[in-house]
């Protein structure tokens, strides 16, 4: 771990059969100008080439697992069993920084962070072209369905001994784990926001399809129990009616019919583009 004028930040990317999509990452994590860089990548055993991406790009991925395991969190938790750096970033196969010195720029705020802050986080652009993230002292009260809004989770920085306190991955659940744990450190210390897009993101992922956004919204409401979390009444309402119409209309017509009656919907109501759209 090195001294505060350098942080060492660790980049954790879990992959699974991600050999059409892990270069782009490799390319743009090799590409950065800060030297100060560990990568860590945990496979669930690809058979598809990736393991071959891993094993001829050592020069770039410090430490590589290639094992069975029991999806993202479960490979986030062995990762970060062998941090070394003082802040630790998540990356998706496909992912890439929005330019070659993105880390460099933010190096001397992330040596500055603490100790008032323990996450410290930018913006995300999906290759949609739409950018997320949004000062937290103006989005902390805004809610989603069924959580507060967050942080988007790949521009953000986590400092280290958030996870050696004993803060790891609830692995209970398949999409939400992350919005847990951000939740609990946010309920802590307030981040540390940079006006400036760090990664962009690909279209994709479980949450992307509709029985992923469904499950999440499960999710999202247990995890909202768990932390004693409550919407604003008329909030809550109106989105529990509208899960529950979601869940009802999924059902009935499946995955390609919601999509379209999403986008219909919102063209009628004169709200532009939903998710289904990207």
């Amino acid at each position: 771990m090195s001294g505060n004028d350098n942080p060492v930040i660790t980049i954790i990317t879990s992959t699974l059969n991600a050999a059409s999509h892990l270069p782009w990452t490799i390319a743009s994590v090799r590409g950065q100008t800060y030297g100060n860089i560990q990568w860590i990548v945990v496979d669930g055993a690809s058979t598809d080439g990736t393991v071959e991406l891993l094993r001829d790009n050592e020069d770039v991925v410090d430490t590589w697992i290639s094992e069975p395991d029991d999806g993202i969190y479960d490979a986030w938790n062995k990762a970060l069993k062998h941090v070394r750096g003082d802040w630790v970033q998540f990356l998706g196969a496909g992912d890439e920084f929005e330019s070659p010195t993105v880390l460099e720029e933010l190096a001397p705020a992330l040596a500055a962070a603490r100790p008032r802050h323990d996450l410290v986080y930018g913006k995300l652009r999906l290759l949609s072209g739409r950018t997320r993230g949004e000062d937290w002292s103006v989005t902390r009260n805004r809610w989603l369905a069924f959580r507060p809004d967050l942080p988007p989770l790949l521009a953000v920085f986590h400092h280290v001994s958030l996870f050696s306190e004993g803060g790891a991955y609830d692995r209970s659940f398949a999409l939400a784990a992350d919005s847990l744990f951000l939740l609990r450190c946010l309920k802590r210390k307030d981040p540390l926001f940079i006006d400036r897009v760090v990664v962009r993101m690909p279209v994709g992922g479980a949450s992307s399809t509709v029985a992923g956004e469904l499950l999440g919204k499960r999710e999202d409401m247990r995890l909202s129990r768990m932390l004693g979390l409550r919407a604003p009444l008329r909030h809550r309402v109106r989105a529990r009616l509208r899960y529950r119409m979601e869940v009802l209309f999924y059902r009935l017509f499946g995955e390609r019919w919601f999509v379209r009656g999403s986008r219909f919907y919102r063209a009628i109501r004169g709200r532009g583009r939903s998710k289904w759209d990207l």
